[in-house]
């Protein structure tokens, strides 16, 4: 067998073998002089090997190859502790090592061609190195074990590198190397014992270097001097302008390096790229042109100062100057506290720190962050933002000492307009016309004075305009217009701002969904989506329109219209009414039991109503079980109002209604047109009287009527009494033993079941017994008497005389009976014309004839059957004429017995 190497040299080996395995695959063993060894497995099926190879020294490597081109490995020590693993499938590869001192990724990509290094040591320290593997140019990264640079530059195969270090006392200094000489070197120190910042500029110069600042290894800084110096290195140039104060207060300007003393001193930049060092005391640095970097020094109170050159404004981060443009970008700043913009729109951040940001003119957007600010938008529309705030903040324009949050200790100046940030916030704005953005979270802004834009944003947002006319924009979310804070009430329409008013008018409601009202008698209407309306205190009228909404009206008397949908009315406080009068038809209401509602009422839900109010259409209310009574308005309709054990208050409005008071003194309160006050529902009779309501007893105690015209019993023996009513009223026992007194207007009686007596009295009645055996007495008038079903008994009592006749519709031979009073029909009681029997006595056979009058001085009593007509003669043929009293059907075997004398 021959072993050739990768490059396909021969391999003296030892000990070969080659073994077929019983699934189809391949072992085969190598050892070697060296006193290595290696075990291949083939899969020719996969195409895959898998090797194992043991060094020499004892270490061991395992590898695999797959059909795909796709290799990986791993390498043990001699003790058997991994010591690198990687894979590699002809685009990328991956390599990892493990070293005494930590662990290395090396990973190479085919793609860009590049191989990086990152290398993690125990200590904490870590180092990263990117190579392009066509230039060799290697940039690299070095970390200290706290996560700060400590080295970072660039090198090539040329030697040409540039290399930036890090020092602990806070210096930094830069190397550039041009074919593996240094060129330039620079290091930069911190505040000094001057009160300034400044560089040590050093390079591969001649004598003439101490002409610029030395570069002095492992020393300190020479003494500026004013003036320029401009030295030359090869083909290189380098020049240095210097502007050194030497008083307080000095201001200072030119190209270059500008440090002022102590002092508040004012330094100004060129065209070029500046370093400006305040020094000691509130400096005011103005870069102007250029990326320049501005030191404040000492003082706690520095200035960078813009023009805006070219007519345009700045962004100034002093948190992250990379953000910076206009005049400001490449701008660097240490120990800078504060910024004032330019004269144009600016965007000026603050830091972690207290910072004061000046807007000047136009429209400027001032963030101060973390930290006490202060934040003076100058002239122009002028915002205050806290969009990067970690959490919700309060900020109260008229009052900084409630600031909470991030705004904790921040001033604001001629700030119209607050941003706040992604979580819940709360803004209160000021006398003028302020703009509140609540972005996300569930905000609350108040606008105060004049008219302001209040915008929720994200979230459930509530905003409180105040006076003027305002904009509120709720955005996304479920947001509330609110006016706890107006002097009178409000009307609110989220459909028609038109009619607005208060201090609505003028208020724009945008994605609104919700209102609360005053602390007086307003009117909020909703959407035809699902609102949530609250009116606090007053009397108010809340309209829900379409969608589930919920109407709470706080405390007062207040009105309820939840239109259509499944709606919640909440009463609270005061006399409350649920209201359908917007309903396009009839709706059943019952507040004991709302699983029978039925029409715009299905589907709600009561707490605290005590009134409810139908349409105007045909409607059925019920009250509540509870004895602290109920009022119920019909409007228009034929309506059935059922009160229940309180004093209820019936109002059917216009329509034929049945009002039932139930128990309690009840109100009832019929409207206009035709209505019913009934008692079908009373555990026990009655005594209802329409004439006399003093006089009521049982479940018709207390009860007042008012435009009532008619009376409904109960199934017991009740006694119903009609009112002086020209027009007539109607009377209806239903069960029991009834007693139904009609007055002088023309009556509807009805005795229904039991045996009833019915009292037409005045008026042309209309009597009927219905079942059982009736009285009827139509009393004066032209009655009509129907006796119904069993023996009834109709009474003739009143005088007889023109226009007095009465029509029997149904009187039965044999079962039914007239009664002749004897002080009407006198001529019936003499000369034994009538013999007594208890109270009433019939009638002599002699007295009776059928035809058209009396033949005889004994007829009284004449029925002509040809018409039904019977008439009453007081002396037969006497010469006195007779009167008709009543109207029977024809034909009737009408005898003596059909009569009594009572």
């Amino acid at each position: 067998m021959s072993v050739t190497d990768a490059a396909g040299n021969d391999i003296a080996i030892k000990n070969a073998t080659l073994v077929k395995n019983w699934d189809g695959t391949y072992t085969m063993t190598f050892e070697y002089y060296d006193g290595s060894k290696e075990i291949q497995n083939y899969n020719p099926l996969m195409n895959s090997v898998s090797v194992v190879q043991y060094m020499e020294d004892g270490r061991k490597l395992v590898q695999s190859h797959d059909g795909n081109g796709s290799y990986q490995f791993t390498e043990f020590d001699a003790n058997g502790d991994l010591i690198a693993s990687g894979r590699d499938d002809g685009h990328w590869r991956e390599t990892t090592f493990f070293l005494p001192d930590g662990v290395a990724y090396e990973s190479y990509d085919g793609i860009a061609d590049t191989t990086t290094t990152r290398t993690h040591y125990t200590d904490g320290r870590s180092r990263e190195e990117t190579t392009d593997n066509v230039t060799r140019v290697v940039n690299y990264v070095a970390r200290g074990a706290d996560g700060k640079i400590q080295e970072e530059g660039t090198r090539s195969p040329l030697g040409n590198a540039t290399i930036k270090m890090y020092l602990p006392d806070g210096r930094f200094a830069t190397m550039i190397y041009e074919n593996g000489n240094i060129v330039s070197g620079e290091m930069t120190y911190p505040i000094g014992p001057w009160g300034q910042a400044f560089r040590d500029i050093g390079s591969r110069l001649s004598a003439n270097a101490s002409s610029v600042w030395d570069f002095v290894a492992g020393g300190g800084p020479k003494a500026p001097v004013k003036g320029a110096t401009e030295v030359s290195v090869g083909t290189h140039k380098y020049r240095v302008e210097t502007a050194l104060g030497t008083t307080s207060g000095e201001v200072l300007s030119g190209n270059g390096i500008i440090a002022g003393a102590g002092g508040n001193d004012v330094l100004v930049g060129g065209s070029r790229s500046d370093m400006l060092v305040g020094g000691s005391g509130d400096d005011i640095l103005n870069g102007g042109a250029g990326a320049d970097h501005l030191i404040g020094g000492s003082g706690a109170g520095d200035m960078a100062a813009y023009n805006g050159l070219n007519g345009q404004g700045v962004v100034v981060s002093l948190a992250n100057s990379a953000d910076n443009t206009g005049e400001a970008a490449g701008d660097t700043y240490d120990g800078v506290e504060n910024v004032a913009g330019t004269a144009y729109n600016d965007v000026l951040i603050g830091d972690t720190g207290n910072n004061m940001l000046y807007g000047q003119g136009s429209d400027d957007i001032l963030r101060g962050g973390a930290g006490a600010d202060v934040l003076d938008g100058g002239a122009g529309f002028d915002w205050a933002s806290y969009l990067e705030a970690s959490a919700g903040v309060v900020v109260d324009l008229t009052a900084p000492a409630a600031n909470a949050g991030e705004a904790r200790g921040d001033i604001h100046c001629n700030i119209e307009a607050l941003q706040g940030s992604n979580h819940a916030d709360a803004f209160l704005g000021d006398a003028i016309g302020n703009a509140l953005f609540g972005l996300g979270g569930a905000d609350w802004l108040v606008g105060r004075g004049g008219n302001d834009h209040l915008d929720g944003g994200e979230g459930n947002d509530t905003l409180n305009g105040g006076v003027g006319a305002d904009v509120l924009e709720g955005g996304v979310g479920f947001d509330w217009a609110v006016y706890t804070d107006a002097t009178a009430g409000v009307r609110v329409d989220l459909l028609n701002r038109a009619l607005n008013s208060g201090e609505a008018a003028g208020d724009t409601l945008i994605n609104i969904e919700a209102l609360q009202g005053s602390n007086y008698a307003d009117q909020l209407a909703g959407t035809d989506g699902d609102n949530w309306l609250w009116a606090l205190a007053g009397n108010d009228v809340l309209h829900g329109r379409g969608g589930n909404d919920v109407l709470d009206g706080g405390a007062g008397d207040d009105i309820l219209n939840g239109g259509a949908g499944a709606d919640t009315l909440h009463g609270s406080g005061g006399f409350d009414w649920a209201s359908y009068i917007d309903a396009t038809a009839g709706v059943v209401v019952n507040l004991s039991d709302r699983s029978k509602n039925t029409g715009e009422a299905g589907g709600d839900v009561y707490y605290g109503i005590r009134g409810v109010q139908g349409s105007n259409h045909g409607d059925s209310l019920t009250a509540d079980t509870s004895t602290q009574g109920n009022a119920l308005s019909g409007l228009g309709g034929n309506d059935v109002l059922v009160g229940r054990k309180g004093n209820d208050h019936l109002d059917g409005g216009t329509g034929d209604d049945i009002l039932q008071g139930n128990e309690g003194a009840d109100v009832l309160n019929g409207g206009a047109d035709f209505d019913w006050a009934s008692y079908i529902y009373a555990t026990s009779g009655v005594v209802a009287s329409l004439l006399n309501s003093a006089a009521n007893t049982g479940e018709a105690a207390g009860d007042t009527y008012i435009g009532i015209e008619a009376l409904q019993g109960s199934a017991y023996n009740d006694v119903l009494t009609a009112a002086d009513y020209l027009a007539g009223n109607a009377l209806v026992g239903l069960g029991g033993n009834d007693v139904l007194n009609g007055r002088i207007g023309n009556d509807y009686l009805e005795g229904g079941e039991g045996h009833d007596t019915l009292w037409g009295q005045d008026g042309a009645d209309v009597l009927t017994g219905g079942s059982g055996s009736d009285t009827l007495s139509g009393g004066a008038g032209s009655d009509q008497l129907t006796g119904g079903v069993g023996s009834d008994l109709f009474r003739f009592d009143t005088a007889l005389g023109t226009g007095g006749i009465d029509r029997i519709a149904d009187f039965t031979v044999g079962e039914d009976k007239i009664a002749l009073s004897r002080s009407v029909f006198a001529g019936l009681d003499l000369g034994g014309y009538a013999s007594l029997s208890g109270t009433s006595s019939s009638v002599a056979a002699s007295v009776f004839t059928v035809g058209r009058g009396a033949t005889s001085l004994e007829h009284r009593l004449i029925y002509n059957s040809g018409t039904g007509a019977l008439f009453y003669d007081a002396d037969g043929i006497g010469g006195a004429a007779q009167v008709q009293f009543a109207t029977l059907a024809p034909n009737l075997l009408l005898n003596q017995n059909s009569f009594v004398m009572i």
